[in-house]
């Protein structure tokens, strides 16, 4: 229901209350809605979906590919301000949050993770207001 990054580090919350505890250096994101979960819900061919600010994002397993493998657009930061770039930036399609401290963002169309446990690639789901299926 909520969660908070460091410089090198983020901790996730699952509880039905959360709030920031007032200490300047953090910033607690706390998830805004219906999030509890129908127990007849199924995942999607495992596959979580999470909303991060104004970007709706599905997560996978390994960092962010291109569908033939290749690097995706891929830019490198040395910060943790990945999430925050992809969501301002419309040819953004996923990042990648690394260790210590640094994160990459992808521009390409289509991006998933290639598998590698180490990573976890955030991929930005597009609306189409033509396309119902909304991919």
């Amino acid at each position: 229901t909520g969660y908070v990054m460091g410089e090198s580090w983020c901790e996730t919350y699952y509880h039905e209350y959360v709030t920031g505890d007032g200490r300047d250096q953090y910033t607690c994101h706390e998830k805004e809605g219906d999030w509890k979960k129908d127990e007849d819900d199924e995942e999607d061919e495992g596959e979580d979906q999470e909303e991060e600010d104004d970007a709706l994002y599905r997560t996978s397993v390994g960092a962010c590919r291109n569908e033939n493998g290749g690097m995706a657009g891929r830019k490198y930061f040395g910060d943790t301000d990945c999430l925050l770039r992809c969501n301002a930036d419309e040819t953004c399609s996923g990042y990648i949050m690394g260790e210590p401290y640094w994160c990459e963002t992808y521009h390409n169309e289509y991006v998933t993770g290639d598998g590698r446990t180490e990573y976890t690639c955030h991929e930005k789901v597009k609306f189409d207001d033509d396309d119902d299926d909304n991919e």
